[in-house]
């Protein structure tokens, strides 16, 4: 455990180029949305909070590992000439992270459901148990968000106390302060909020067959959905994760692991909820696609159909002139028997009746 481990400028590299991934995205179904309609839906809206709340995560997260995550207390006791200071702001941008992490999924959890609302609840052919779910869904994901935000917000007694149990480290009087049952909230938060992305997901899958659309666009919508389980896959792996950072009593190298995997949390939710709206995109690729193979397949008829009608056209055995009053016909010219042509001039009398 030297002073040159540091975790921090490569999980900063990777916090950056995942954000970057989901901002590319975000722009790419924007345009994608305006080939189809003008001006924005609700879900579009939420969809920008969400990319906005995920970029000043990243922000935040990046922070962290320039005022200490990433490397060990103890290195950076050793190392720093005053290391108070720099903790606090760890602490500080830390605790912002957390709750930023919060908003930004509830934006973007809000973004699918609001698609699924518009997509699924505008038939008349929706039965029941299906509008019944679409609302129970929105009303779990809506309380529970709310109630990891405000748990998260109000995590210790009074806010400060997150960040000047820093004093601690250096060996100073804490303020005075309580952050009540932290295992067990981290866990009850965690807990929420797979369950909430489990619900989000099995919505737009089980909304995808009671649209009115054929087997093939069903299926191709279906593996877009697909791609967008990953946010509940990283939700699912984030768990032991947070909890080995809550136990460890090394908090600045084992929280690196926590913040790099929120990034990726809230940059997977922005893709996620960004692919159901490439379909326009790629549904104009396809068309373009088409359109480039049956421009192909006319020209190459057309071209079969000049060369059939040349050939109808010109007579069975086409010859050239060869000797002086000889007519060889080109089929023989291909054949083994052009080699032997009789080469003896015709006598006047044959050369007056091949003139007639």
């Amino acid at each position: 455990m030297g002073a040159k481990e540091n975790k921090g400028p490569g999980m900063t590299a990777a916090s950056i180029v995942l954000t970057v991934i989901a901002v590319v995205i975000f722009l790419v179904r924007s345009y994608s949305q305006r080939l189809v309609k003008r001006g924005f839906s609700l879900d579009e809206l939420f969809l920008s909070a969400g990319l906005i709340l995920t970029i000043g995560l990243c922000i935040e997260t990046c922070l962290c590992f320039h005022w200490g995550a990433g490397r060990h207390m103890e290195d950076i006791l050793l190392t720093d000439p005053n290391p108070l200071p720099n903790l606090r702001k760890y602490w500080i941008a830390g605790y912002a992270s957390v709750v930023t992490w919060a908003v930004a999924m509830f934006a973007i959890k809000l973004s699918l459901l609001s698609l699924y609302k518009r997509i699924f609840l505008v038939q008349n052919t929706v039965r029941r148990w299906f509008r019944v779910f679409v609302y129970a869904v929105m009303g779990y994901v809506i309380c529970s968000s709310i109630a990891i935000i405000f748990s998260y917000i109000f995590i210790c007694t009074p806010i400060s106390h997150w960040w000047t149990q820093a004093n601690a480290a250096v060996g100073k009087p804490v303020p005075k302060g309580e952050c009540p049952n932290l295992v067990p909230r981290g866990l009850a938060c965690t807990a929420l909020n797979i369950v909430s992305d489990i619900l989000t997901f099995s919505l737009g899958v089980s909304g995808l067959w009671t649209l009115q659309m054929d087997r093939q666009r069903k299926f191709m919508v279906g593996g877009i959905l697909a791609m967008g389980s990953a946010c509940c896959i990283v939700s699912i792996v984030r768990l032991p994760i947070l909890l080995d950072a809550t136990f460890s009593n090394d908090p600045t190298w084992s929280n690196a692991n926590s913040l790099l995997i929120g990034v990726l949390e809230g940059a997977t939710g922005v893709i996620s909820a960004s692919l159901p709206g490439l379909a326009p995109l790629v549904r104009r690729w396809q068309r373009s696609v088409q359109a480039r193979k049956g421009t192909s397949s006319d020209s190459e008829r057309e071209y079969q159909n000049r060369t059939n009608t040349y050939s109808h056209k010109m007579p069975a055995s086409i010859g050239i002139q060869g000797l002086p009053g000889r007519y060889v016909p080109m089929d023989d010219l291909n054949s083994d028997q052009s080699a032997q042509l009789d080469t003896t001039p015709l006598s006047p009398t044959q050369q007056d009746r091949n003139s007639r």
